[in-house]
Order: structure tokens, then sequence, then C-alpha cells
């Protein structure tokens, strides 16, 4: 008996959102998990939302870029950190030991080459957030977060069976990657700036196929960690490319003083 969409979404949530178990770090192929998975944007606006609110009330006590930190320490808490931890992971498996040989990612270890991947990820996080206009910091979460997550699942496309994990048809890929697109279309709309979003949308498609060629070359990362990579690069790439635009055409001209 299949189960309801209210189902999955909790066993989405249980799986993606709360402290990562190690049973489900590395859960079976196949099964509901895998059609879980198209929650993964919705979970991503919720995780947005979080952000935004926690940005917004935090700024009113605090400089703006004490204030993203603290929401990313905040959204990185309350998702019992999973997709930081695949980050990890992710980095700590593409990398090749003096013999030449990949080492198998785990579901507990986090060796230095990780742990430097999510320093400078969580840094340029900080960087780029902070640098745009604080006005458009909550929108860049909002639309980020499910963008991200959409895009993860759709990394995960032709991983099944190399490493166990949830096996990911083309029907939750495809609507994962719709529902993370959805935010971003309906602000470009609303805000009626589409030249911003669309610079976001250049780098995180390319992010996303990054992780993924790298998880099929490399088989000693396994799907949960190739997720997390690919939603936390995915995730710095959007706010990289908003970044652009604003520095490039939003973001006033400087004048020079006459002297």
């Amino acid at each position: 008996m299949s189960s309801s969409p209210l189902q999955l979404f909790r066993l989405a949530m249980r799986a993606y959102a709360r402290a990562p178990e190690e049973r489900l770090l590395s859960p079976p192929a196949g099964g509901e998990l895998g059609r879980a998975m198209r929650h993964l944007p919705l979970i991503g606006l919720l995780v947005g939302a979080l952000f935004a609110v926690t940005y917004v009330l935090l700024a009113q006590l605090v400089p703006h870029s004490v204030a993203v930190l603290l929401a990313i320490a905040v959204t990185a808490l309350v998702t019992g950190g999973h997709h930081e931890i695949g980050w990890m992971r992710f980095c700590d498996a593409a990398r090749h030991d003096d013999d030449g040989q990949q080492p198998k990612a785990t579901a507990r270890a986090v060796g230095a080459v990780g742990a430097v991947a999510m320093v400078l990820s969580a840094l340029l996080k900080l960087e780029a957030l902070s640098s745009l206009d604080p006005s458009w910091i909550s929108v860049a979460a909002l639309t980020g977060h499910p963008l991200s997550r959409g895009l993860a699942v759709a990394a995960l496309t032709g991983l099944n069976g190399r490493e166990q994990g949830p096996a990911v048809l083309r029907p939750t890929w495809l609507f994962a990657l719709v529902a993370g697109l959805g935010p971003a279309l309906v602000a470009a709309w609303w805000l009626g700036n589409e030249l911003a979003f669309a610079c976001g949308l250049v780098p995180a498609p390319f992010a996303m196929l990054l992780i993924r060629r790298l998880g099929r070359r490399r088989a000693a990362a396994d799907s949960q960690s190739v997720l997390g990579a690919a939603q936390q690069l995915t995730e710095l790439a959007w706010y990289l490319g908003l970044l652009a635009w604003w520095t490039l055409a939003a973001a006033p001209a400087t004048e020079t003083p006459i002297e």
C-alpha cells in the first residue's frame, strides 16, 4: 500500500530536516524514501522561511552580517546539518589517497578536506549574502533553499545502483525540479526583476552538473553525500549569481568627489 503525500512529506522531514541517523544516511535502495524526495523543495521553502524570519528579527539588534551568520547557524542546527554533513563526506570521498585509491564515504567519518570545504562554503555564503542589499537577503534565502534542493534531487539521476541510496525515478526529480524553481519564478514575477533571478539560475545548474559528474565518475561518493554536496554547492552558486547581478547592475554607482 503506497503512502499518502502527507506521509511522504513527514518521511522527508524526518530523513532530511532533522538530526541525521546512520540508518537514514544509507537507506535501502528504492522504496518510499525515494518518492519522498519530491517534497524536498517544500522543506527548503520552510527552511528558507525560518532563515528569513531569523534574519529579520536579529537584524533589528545586531549588524546584518552577524544576523546572516546567526540565521545560517539556526537553519543548520534545526535541520541537523544533514546536507552539510553530506557535503563534507562528498569532499572527503572525492579526494585520492597516496596510493591513488579513493576512500569510501562513511556515515561518521569527516576528514580535514571535508572540514575545510565546509568552512569555505559557509564563509562564502556569509560574504555573498552580507554583500547583498539587506532587502534582498530574505528573498535570496526563500528562493535559494527550495531551488537547491530541487537541483540536488536531479543530481541523483543515474546514480542508482552505484551505491546504496533511495531510488530517484524520473517523475520524482522532475516534480522536485519544478517545485524548486517555483519560488524563484514567483519572486521574479512579483518583484518584476527577471534579470536578477536569471543571473542566479546560470551558475546553479552548472554546480549541480559538476557534482553529478563527480558522483558518477567517483564511486566513492554515496547518493546521500551527492545529495548534500549538490544542495550546498547549488545554494552557494545561487547566492553568488544574485551577488553578481547586484554588483554589476543593481548597486548604485559611487560618485567621485569633485576637487
